[in-house]
């Protein structure tokens, strides 16, 4: 019988697609880091390869900040409007 071992992994995609989804749904995309978040706390990977996937959420977050992809206003975070990433043209 083979070992079921699982393979989560974290990546600028799948942060921007539930961070999309909340912001659709509560205008504050910070509920889809919550829930990525959550995802991984109930996830089937060893504690170790845990608390390695929440830093990577986290450093996936802060390079979104950084390059203006997600920006703060009012408390809640905020994608920029497709088209619109400042310092880049298109």
């Amino acid at each position: 019988c083979e070992k079921l071992e699982p393979r989560f992994q974290v990546d600028h995609g799948r942060l921007l697609l539930v961070m999309q989804h909340a912001q659709d749904a509560s205008g504050d995309a910070r509920g889809g880091v919550d829930a990525l978040r959550a995802l991984i706390e109930t996830s089937h990977q060893t504690p170790n390869e845990k608390v390695a996937l929440l830093k990577s959420v986290d450093g996936l977050l802060v390079s979104l900040i950084q390059a203006g992809v997600v920006h703060e206003q009012d408390g809640r975070l905020q994608l920029a409007e497709a088209g619109f990433i400042p310092g880049y043209s298109f």
